[in-house]
């Protein structure tokens, strides 16, 4: 059986460019109106009639000069029409006929806003996310955290308030031509290509903004063809017949060689939504007014276009890599200035052979001091390697690593920090003092008991899970209910907690989920 682009886009395991347009937010909130029906609410705000007897006036008079394309057609009317709405919008709120939430008279004139696009950027800042895609939701989160860069055409902030939900890193987010200007890391970034509610003055909806967008967008172009060879790129929530992912894909195939307009063929994806297909439909189309052939996947199974994405892992997330380039090209720079960088080798081969000897092995960065270089593990890692019971760890390693963290950090310590462990260990004084406060203050079962923020009682884990509580409050209620729950579900729950973050590339704990694997630890292992 022929593999999916989909499985091949997994096994190559390559971090995606995603687009995602408006379809997305369609799906998931209620009451998000397609271009049209925005436009006719606006229209009726300026108390006019016979908005679609308007439209139809701007049609003819498009076709009688020359506009057959049907796609170009319905573009230009939203767009001529988005310019008429906006000017009456404008002078009714100029009259003090209307009012508009936010914005004075004053601050539309000394900073330039025009009252229409405040108007707009309101209507878009508030969402409700619909309740039966909840499943799909987690997924669509999942996946999001395996994008190495994410652009869209929405205004709404669904998509960023989604990944740093997830994220303890967050995403980095460009509005309008922000980002394309310069160099970014080029991780964990979100460009909001047609403007953001934030910022009301970005947004592009009427005939001047394409105007503009159109002249600028061979930045957006040569952003994407600097990763092209690198990363699939996948549209979401976009239709192919849509005028502006056709624009997009038609200026950066443009701009490629044939060479690289073959290897584009092989990574573009455009995701379509299909009622009634709960499979994954595949087919190529050979599109000669883009100038390249592509996959359209069809489906209304998201969720499994969202858990096969969600599989890519190349060890640490986008959001990590972003966070250490950023700091990786700070200390080259800064340091690099005075003189102060080093260089050292841990490997029997020198660096020119290093690349052959290390293959396809897993390999280790490390940054700090060239005199005290070791393997040290991350907070994830640490706590699921305790909690499953597997450690390839040496001990004095491990007491460093609990050493090091902040003093009040909460851990599960008890296998390994021990007076005789301590006193054997080739840990400097400061470092054993370290572990013998850490222990006397984490140590005490009643004090952590004490500790958690919620306490109510339940008999089991599913019934806590049901309740949709926020996540550190699942955690403390799981705690509290320690012995009703049992010791083996409250391991296999923590294992499940801590593979979510490692998947997602993360090395870092929420402190309720550490509390609850320090009481699993009290619980097991306190003599």
């Amino acid at each position: 059986m022929e593999k999916s682009i989909l499985d091949i886009l997994i096994e190559k395991n390559e971090f995606p460019v995603i687009f995602i347009g408006s379809g997305i937010s369609k799906r998931y909130l209620t009451g998000y109106p397609s271009w049209e029906e925005l436009l006719e609410e606006l229209w009726n705000k300026t108390k006019n009639k016979n908005f679609f007897g308007h439209l139809n006036k701007i049609r003819e008079k498009l076709k009688q000069e020359g506009v057959t394309d049907d796609g170009e057609l319905d573009f230009l009317v939203n767009t001529l029409v988005a310019t008429e709405v906006e000017s009456k919008v404008n002078e009714k709120f100029y009259d003090e006929k209307i009012e508009i939430e936010g914005l004075s008279q004053k601050e539309a004139y000394k900073q330039s806003i025009s009252p229409f696009k405040k108007l707009l950027a309101n209507r878009f800042s508030k969402y409700q996310i619909r309740e039966n895609y909840n499943n799909e939701s987690v997924e669509f989160k999942n996946m999001l955290m395996k994008a190495q860069i994410i652009l869209t055409t929405n205004y709404d902030t669904f998509i960023e308030d989604e990944y740093n939900s997830q994220s303890k890193y967050g995403i980095k987010k460009y509005i309008g031509q922000q980002g394309f200007f310069k160099q970014t890391i080029g991780y964990a970034e979100l460009y909001k290509i047609h403007g953001c509610t934030t910022e009301a003055s970005t947004l592009i909806i009427n005939d001047d903004d394409y105007k503009r967008f159109d002249k600028d967008s061979v930045l957006i172009s040569a952003k994407i063809i600097s990763m092209l060879l690198h990363s699939p790129i996948i549209f979401l929530g976009y239709s192919l017949t849509d005028r502006n992912i056709r624009k997009i894909i038609k200026d950066f195939t443009g701009s490629l060689n044939e060479e690289e307009r073959v290897e584009l063929e092989k990574r573009l994806i455009v995701v379509q939504w299909e009622d009634g297909i709960s499979e994954i439909k595949e087919e190529i189309v050979i599109d000669k007014d883009l100038g390249c052939r592509l996959t359209v996947v069809k489906t209304d199974n998201f969720l499994k276009v969202y858990k096969k994405l969600s599989t890519i892992n190349q060890g640490v997330a986008p959001s990590e890599v972003r966070r250490y380039q950023h700091v990786i090209k700070q200390l080259i720079v800064e340091r690099g200035r005075v003189g102060e960088l080093n260089s050292m080798l841990v490997s029997p081969s020198e660096l020119d052979d290093i690349e052959k000897v290390i293959g396809n092995k897993n390999i280790v960065v490390a940054i700090g001091d060239s005199k005290i270089i070791f393997n040290m593990p991350n907070v994830v890692e640490y706590i699921y390697d305790y909690i499953s019971d597997e450690n390839e760890q040496n001990i004095d390693t491990i007491l460093r690593f609990i050493a090091s963290q902040q003093g009040k950090s909460i851990l599960p310590i008890l296998r390994y920090v021990n007076d005789e462990n301590i006193d054997r260990s080739n840990l400097h004084e400061t470092e054993k003092r370290k572990l013998r406060d850490r222990l006397r203050k984490q140590g005490n079962l009643r004090v952590q008991m004490e500790s958690l923020l919620y306490k109510a009682e339940y008999d089991s884990i599913e019934k806590i899970i049901r309740e949709s509580f926020a996540k550190y409050k699942e955690y403390s209620l799981i705690a509290y209910n320690f012995d009703k729950i049992g010791t083996e579900k409250i391991k296999d729950y923590i294992l499940e907690e801590i593979k979510k973050s490692k998947d997602n590339g993360e090395i870092t704990v929420e402190t309720n989920l550490r509390r609850l694997s320090l009481i699993y630890d009290l619980k097991k292992n306190k003599k």
